[in-house]
Formats: C-alpha cells, structure tokens, sequence
C-alpha cells in the first residue's frame, strides 16, 4: 500500500498529527464495542517526526484489518449503480412515457459532472450522439477515458433502444 493517498488516514488541520477515522460500524466489527470512530496520532508522541506518525496511524490501521480479516481495498473500491443500463458510471438516460400510447423512451442522456446531471437532449442531437456527448462530458470530468471495449458494448445496447415515442 502507498503512504501517498492512505486510505481512512488523515492529515490534522492543525498540522501537528495524523488521524485514523473508521466508520462506526468498523470499530464494531474490529473490537467487538463502541469505540471512538478517530484515533489521532500526534507527531510529538512520535518523536516530533511527521513519517512516524503517519507509519503508526498505517500500522495500527493494517493491525485492525487483519485482525478482522478484512481487506482494505474492497472497502474502498466504487461500484456502478445496478440500475445504470449502459454500463458506464456517470452516464445514464432519461426516461420520458409517451401520453398517447403509454410507450416510454429515452429522451436526453446525462453525465454526471460532480453534484450536478448535465443534459444532453435526443431531441437536438439524436439517440447516439446524445449519449457521445454525454459520454465526452464524463470523461471530460473525471479526466479518466473509457476503455474501448466498454464504450463499444454500451454504445451497442444504445443503439438497441428506442430512441423516441414517434
């Protein structure tokens, strides 16, 4: 594991220690009671050395995961919504339902681009180019490219939907 981004552990505001913070519900599972969710690790109790502190706070952090059996990185690891049809994370349609006969189609595709959901209309640009753009506006987000093979396979599936209600 890299000291440069570690997981759970943070650097104080007052810049003087490190601290180690963990959902409640892991401290319950590590030591069997309610423990305190922060544990801090003061430079000065390390012999005032910044990297100390820190390799104590990873220690004890890797202690408690082992001794629970547990592995940091799936705890860590982002999964895509079930609901998400395309496959892509942070890319989905907007349903519309037709009022004349009751038949519900896509009607824009959005990116998500931070708290917000960016629109992107079928209206305007079409079915595929709606979700391009869609996609590109991602991308252009999170500054992380799809891989080819998911963009084909999601790109296959959007070709297979209705596009509108006419």
């Amino acid at each position: 594991m890299s000291n440069d981004r570690p997981i759970y552990i943070t650097r104080l505001a007052r810049d003087d220690g490190w601290c180690l913070r963990l959902p409640k519900r892991l401290m319950l599972a590590f030591t069997g009671q309610e423990q305190p969710d922060r544990i801090v690790f003061m430079d000065d109790a390390h012999g005032g050395k910044r990297a100390l502190a820190l390799d104590a706070a990873i220690h004890y952090r890797d202690e408690l995961f082992a001794k629970a059996g547990l592995s940091i990185k799936p705890l860590a690891k982002a999964v895509a919504n079930p609901k998400n049809v395309t496959g892509l994370i942070g890319v989905t349609p907007g349903y519309r339902t037709s009022e004349r006969d009751g038949h519900k189609y896509v009607s824009r595709w959005y990116a998500l681009t931070g708290s917000t959901k960016q629109p992107f209309l079928v209206s305007k640009l079409g079915h595929v180019d709606a979700f391009m753009a869609a996609v590109r506006a991602r991308e252009s987000y999170t500054q992380q490219p799809f891989t080819d093979k998911a963009l084909k396979a999601a790109l296959r599936l959007v070709q297979q939907m209705p596009a509108s209600g006419k």
